[in-house]
């Protein structure tokens, strides 16, 4: 119980202190034990898609996409 003022701050910095360490590395074994949570949602055979290279034919395909006249907006 914090029934002095000395107390009570070394009760807050505790708090703080614990909300805002740096956090320890995680391990492989508990990366693995979160990850499993999570759905998967890309086939394999995609994610190798999605991760290859970009190609200058795909990147000059999105180029010519752009309308020449016009400028992004404020949100990008």
């Amino acid at each position: 119980m914090a029934d002095s003022f000395n107390k009570l701050a070394h009760l807050g910095i505790t708090h703080f202190r614990g909300l805002y360490k740096i956090p320890r590395e995680s391990s492989l074994p508990d990366i693995i034990n979160i990850a499993r949570h999570f759905p998967i949602f890309v086939e394999e055979d995609d994610a190798e898609e999605l991760n290859a290279p970009v190609t200058s034919g795909e990147l000059e395909g999105i180029l010519k996409w752009f309308k020449k006249d016009k400028s992004p907006g404020p949100d990008g």
